[in-house]
């Protein structure tokens, strides 16, 4: 006769396993009841088996290792299930039990994977720790031959080495870098990037690149890459208060702004000239005769933005010609805000007869206004920064940007300086901007 699942827990519910805290006499009576029940029913091992996986793990033990260890196991988990949780003196009586059934109450143990380690090569080659370090961190004192081993044996077994610990213990540098940037999707940051990983690689180190996106998100991150031990942070900041770093940089971490300077903190930067950049695309608008030119930006909080800003009105001043403040059009974030304005700014009754973009997404969103009304080889257009297909476009773009490539190489070398030792005081590093013209920018007024 086959024992039905439903059964089984009847039985545990009949004879008490309900109860909370049970007496060692009162489980072995309850279990020479079970085990006389069991007996009774006549279990096969297809029987057993089925009903073993309906309720519960065979004890850790197969059914294909005998009937009886296996019915052994199921009175067991049975019982030891149900006062697994409770004081120790029923975790004393489970221990009973397990004795009497011959250790079938243990559960099977769970796969873990643990990473190989020192200990695990020494052992398998058969020789000490120290000899398996030395080796790995190309010291000598250890015979070719038993090198060639410790290698092999590291390679068969995966071992890869911990290098912040190694750093930690060594009081040594960890070979790695923090760079924590607003977005990763741009022109602009592909360029950066580009230019830091050149220099890192030169001098074999790791680059730990994070997207901040706002500024409670790169506070996080900043102090997450310090807690990791990086040996010094590249930032490009989205907030305007870094003062929560004076205790990493106290600490001696050292940190390299890029694009925007620090603010709260005293640390080195490495910018752009956008008071040039602004002037220059402005002047060469007009220079051509343009006197209505629209711009069309982010936020004038931003630094990059202001000093954008600041060229804008001095080209003006320079050329002794009035501003015209119903053209700007700040405050748009992102290609959709920038179309709109633009839409704004080329629907009035006077409108502008040239555009001026302060940053690539802004450039976007102008492009698109102006090739919906037809009006993109009648209206000047000239954008900061560049982008993959600016010279592809309908005319081309005209565009002032600085090096950006240029920009990541010298702010990760004036973080190697301050990793090495330069104790010397801030230090602020302006690139100029060059003006690229391709043909949007030389359309003259209608």
């Amino acid at each position: 006769m086959k024992v039905s699942a439903a059964r089984l827990c009847s039985w545990r519910r009949q004879y008490g396993m309900d109860t909370a805290r049970l007496e060692l006499t009162e489980l072995r009576e309850q279990n020479a009841r079970l085990e006389r029940l069991l007996a009774e029913a006549e279990l096969d091992k297809g029987g057993l088996r089925e009903n073993a996986k309906r309720n519960g793990e065979f004890g850790g033990r197969s059914p294909r290792r005998g009937h009886a260890q296996g019915r052994d196991g199921l009175v067991a988990m049975l019982i030891g299930s149900k006062i697994s949780r409770y004081d120790p003196g029923c975790r004393r009586a489970r221990s009973d039990l397990a004795s009497h059934f011959g250790g079938a109450m243990r559960r099977p143990a769970r796969p873990s994977a643990v990473r190989p380690t020192m200990k695990a090569i020494a052992d398998q080659v058969g020789v000490s720790i120290k000899s398996v370090s030395r080796v790995l961190n190309g010291e000598g004192g250890t015979s070719p031959e038993t090198a060639s081993r410790i290698l092999a044996a590291a390679e068969e077994l995966g071992f890869r080495r911990n290098e912040l610990a190694r750093g930690l213990r060594q009081g040594s540098r960890t070979d790695t870098i923090g760079l924590v940037l607003k977005e990763s999707s741009s022109r602009f940051f592909d360029s950066l990037i580009r230019g830091i990983e050149e220099v890192a690689e030169q001098h074999e180190l790791l680059v730990l690149t994070a997207a901040s996106r706002t500024p409670d998100r790169e506070k996080a991150t900043l102090l997450a890459l310090s807690a990791r031990r990086v040996d010094g942070l590249l930032i490009v900041p989205a907030s305007f208060d870094q003062s929560y770093l004076r205790p990493e940089q106290a600490a001696g971490l050292p940190l390299v702004f890029i694009d925007r300077p620090p603010v709260g903190v005293a640390a080195d930067a490495v910018l752009s000239d956008g008071f040039g950049g602004g002037y220059a695309a402005v002047a060469h608008l007009l220079e051509n005769g343009h006197r209505r030119i629209g711009v069309i930006g982010e936020s004038a909080s931003l630094y990059t933005i202001s000093e954008r800003m600041r060229g804008y009105h001095a080209a003006f001043q320079t050329h002794r010609l009035h501003v015209d403040n119903r053209l700007i059009r700040l405050d748009k974030e992102g290609a959709a805000a920038a179309k709109a304005a633009s839409d704004e700014l080329l629907d009035m009754t006077d409108p502008p007869t040239a555009l001026f973009t302060l940053n690539n997404k802004c450039t976007l969103g102008a492009i698109r206004s102006l090739r919906e009304r037809g009006l993109n080889n009648t209206r000047a257009l000239v954008g900061f920064d560049d982008f993959d297909t600016a010279d592809l476009l309908d005319p081309p773009l005209t565009i002032v940007a600085p090096d950006i490539t240029a920009m990541g190489r010298i702010a990760t070398e004036r973080l190697l300086a301050r990793i090495n030792g330069d104790n010397s005081g801030p230090q602020v590093g302006t690139l100029p901007i060059s003006i690229t013209c391709r043909g949007s920018g030389e359309i003259a007024p209608a």
